[in-house]
């Protein structure tokens, strides 16, 4: 697979990083969106994955991963420790 063309996108409504058309359920022109989760909860995701309600559908290649990570820890709304993590991650990755 050729690796998409990627950009983060932060005009309004929110921030989002392009990820072009991945294949499989991804068909079509895709986007991470990088707005805080306020109201996520891990214990009902899981809860939800383990059910079956939630399932995965993609994994991303690492050439698409990287760049995201890399624009995710820069985000503004990144914490220094968040970013600490996400970049211990990338070097891993490398």
């Amino acid at each position: 697979m050729v690796a998409p063309r990627l950009q983060i996108v932060t005009r309004r409504p929110y921030a989002s990083f392009y990820v072009g058309v991945l294949g499989g359920l991804l068909h079509t022109k895709s986007w991470v969106d990088l707005r805080y989760l306020d109201d996520f909860d891990g214990i009902e995701f899981n809860r939800r994955l383990g059910g079956g309600r939630i399932r995965p559908v993609t994994s991303l290649s690492q050439e698409v991963l990287v760049p995201l990570l890399d624009c995710v820890a820069g985000a503004e709304d990144t914490t220094r420790l968040q970013e600490r993590a996400i970049r211990d991650e990338l070097a891993r990755l490398r």
